[in-house]
């Protein structure tokens, strides 16, 4: 059962007393908040730039004194969007950085010792097409766009996070069975900790990138209507192609990272702005024929080169604009199952009546607002992360130039964020499986031999009540990606009556034989014995 949310309204004094103090100065966006106002969310707060320049190892909230939540949110969004923009930034050979991260089947080999690949690692249509790598989405679905298509997974590493699990041969089921028995014995001392795991190791942590990837298909043949080409609208979005000659087109990306301050990482998720637009009215993606890109305000139409005339239909990867409004939708908002009921409009479950997948209107149920200056004055003290994320995302737009990238990164943006509070017991003395749990009494005690419960919910261990600060509503903390936890958002309840979940429902500190190492499950795919 997953535990009521405890909320916290301020960071560990035991960090406070490290730190020293640091002037907030916000520069927001042209629009959305003036330069000499510090209460903005901005790509500069904090007297740092997040424009991808440089990978960034640390969140820095040890530079700054006495952080509210919404001060903390901010910084780690700012984190969190500036590595992003270095991870999507050019290789040098024309690819993004990140796909030079080693895909996960080159880390848990069929057979032989894992090599650092080094290099770009093209998609893999095998992979692409395997099902564990295709219901990402919820509940096990399967998430197909508007035009039928099957949406795909693909998770991969940096080199830290390799060389760990390489280096303590974690790549087999006898070497990580050892990991498990080792946690038992001693969850202080034992078990998977990626690093960094002391305090003073300031190098880049371990970090796990999942993307989701729509597919558009192979090239369009000449014809009288123009002389063919990519599906994949490669001016509006990241698009690659496989081996297969498949384009596919960037439309999720899950960004966890392992630092020395966040030991339990910072988790923050990305989105394409044409993937679905939101629930409800008045908010930052309303309801439309077409999406808008932030990078022109004009709407654009992500389907404009697909064959059977759905972009007549739609603009949106994931909304069918042209079905909603066939089914008596008023334009203004979608409905949605907050029960297991039946006659929603959008995010039903999506399978006909004889069990086969199918395509169904994907909304947004916790919206980003519309981030004008009204709304951005104060979102640095936003304790609900939403207002500080749009307003982040507005500021980074505003002065794009910066960060040197293809204007087509322009139409991605920071959807949600999740931290854990108070970080490691103490802050002075690092210990790796160290995390203050509210349970456990004062946070500078000392770790217990954490044994997690059986997971009613079937992801094997029950949930520590830390305090979970981050994207939510009210009370509770519910990040989501509408297409990597599609039906899992906020107030849905589709098959199942619990509702959503946030990432620590199912990602804990511990290592357990159902494949789970730290906070991450990637261990579940280890193929050698």
């Amino acid at each position: 059962m997953i535990r009521p949310v405890r909320r916290h309204h301020r960071i560990s004094s035991a960090a406070a007393k490290a730190v020293t103090t640091l002037a907030l100065l916000a520069a927001g966006s042209a629009h959305a908040a003036a330069a000499s106002d510090p209460t903005a969310c901005a790509f500069d707060s904090f007297q740092r730039s997040a424009d991808g320049s440089s990978f960034w190892a640390a969140t820095g909230q040890f530079s700054v004194q006495n952080l509210t939540v919404g001060q903390m949110n901010c910084l780690l969004d700012q984190f969190a969007m500036n590595n992003f923009l270095w991870l999507v930034g050019d290789d040098g050979n024309g690819h993004p950085r990140f796909m030079g991260y080693a895909p996960w089947y080159t880390l848990f080999t069929a057979s032989g010792a894992p090599s650092w690949p080094g290099s770009y690692q093209p998609l893999n249509p095998t992979q692409l097409n395997r099902f564990d790598n295709q219901s990402q989405a919820g509940d096990g679905y399967l998430l197909l766009d508007v035009a039928g298509q099957t949406t795909s997974y693909d998770i991969r590493v940096n080199q830290t996070f390799f060389d760990y699990v390489a280096g303590n041969g974690l790549y087999t089921k006898s070497g990580f069975a050892a990991a498990v028995q080792a946690f038992n014995a001693n969850s202080a001392t034992g078990g998977v900790w990626f690093p960094p795991t002391t305090s003073t190791d300031t190098s880049a942590g371990a970090v796990e990138l999942k993307t989701a990837w729509r597919r558009f298909g192979p090239a369009n043949p000449p014809d009288a209507n123009g002389p063919g080409g990519s599906p994949c609208p490669a001016a509006l979005m990241h698009c690659e192609q496989d081996s297969d000659g498949v384009y596919w087109g960037l439309v999720g990306f899950h960004l966890v990272q392992k630092t020395v301050d966040q030991p339990g990482f910072v988790w923050a998720s990305f989105e394409h702005v044409g993937n679905a637009p939101d629930c409800a009215a008045g908010n930052g993606a309303p309801i439309a024929q077409n999406p808008t890109s932030p990078a022109t305000g004009a709407q654009i139409n992500l389907n404009a080169s697909l064959p059977g005339g759905v972009g007549a239909q739609t603009g949106w990867n994931y909304f069918n604009h042209a079905s909603y409004q066939a089914g008596g939708g008023d334009g203004q908002t979608c409905s949605v199952p907050t029960a297991q009921q039946s006659g929603t409009r959008c995010l039903g479950v999506p399978k006909d009546a004889n069990g086969n997948w199918i395509a169904v209107n994907i909304c947004r149920t916790l919206a980003l607002p519309a981030p004008d200056a009204a709304v951005c004055k104060g979102s640095i003290v936003d304790g609900l992360n939403l207002t500080a994320s749009a307003c982040l995302n507005d500021s980074v737009r505003q002065n794009f130039a910066s960060t040197g990238l293809d204007a087509k990164w322009m139409n991605y943006q920071l959807v949600a964020m999740e931290w854990l509070d108070d970080g490691a017991t103490g802050f002075g003395s690092f210990t790796a499986a160290c995390l203050t749990y509210d349970e456990t009494g004062p946070a500078d005690t000392a770790c217990p031999n954490y044994k997690p419960a059986t997971h009613e919910l079937g992801e094997g261990g029950g949930v520590p009540n830390y305090g979970r600060i981050g994207s939510g509503a009210g009370s509770t903390v519910s990040p989501a990606n509408t297409t990597m936890e599609t039906w899992m958002q906020y107030g849905l309840s589709v098959t199942k009556d619990v509702g959503q979940a946030d990432c620590f429902a199912c990602h804990q500190p511990s290592t357990q034989s159902y494949g789970q190492g730290d906070f991450s499950h990637l261990f579940g795919r280890i193929q050698q014995d």
